[in-house]
C-alpha cells in the first residue's frame, strides 16, 4: 500500500464479521487495500451462504461506508443509520 512518507509497503487490511450474541467470527477476508470500502458485502454474502441466513444488523466504521454498498444495504432491507440519528 502507498504510504504518506515512506512510498509504497506491503499491509494488509482484515475485515471480519462477527456474531453479535455469541461473540464468534463468522467471517474474514484480508486485502491489500488502503480502503474498507467495498469489503463489507463480500462478507455479508460470505455469512449468508455459510449459515443459511442474511444478517439482521450490520454495525460498521465509516471506513467501509460507499453510495453503492449503502444501496445495496438498503435493498436488503438492512437498516443503516448514522450516528446521533433516531
Amino acid at each position: 500500500m502507498k504510504t504518506a512518507t515512506e512510498g509504497f509497503q506491503q499491509h494488509y487490511a482484515a475485515q471480519m464479521a462477527v456474531d453479535e450474541a455469541y461473540q464468534m467470527i463468522d467471517a474474514t477476508d484480508i486485502e491489500a487495500q488502503a480502503s474498507d470500502q467495498g469489503q463489507m458485502l463480500p462478507l455479508l454474502d460470505e455469512v449468508s451462504e455459510r449459515f443459511g441466513v442474511d444478517p439482521e444488523v450490520v454495525l460498521a466504521d465509516t471506513g467501509y461506508c460507499n453510495e453503492a454498498d449503502l444501496v445495496a444495504l438498503e435493498q436488503l432491507g438492512l437498516i443503516v443509520t448514522g450516528k446521533g440519528e433516531e
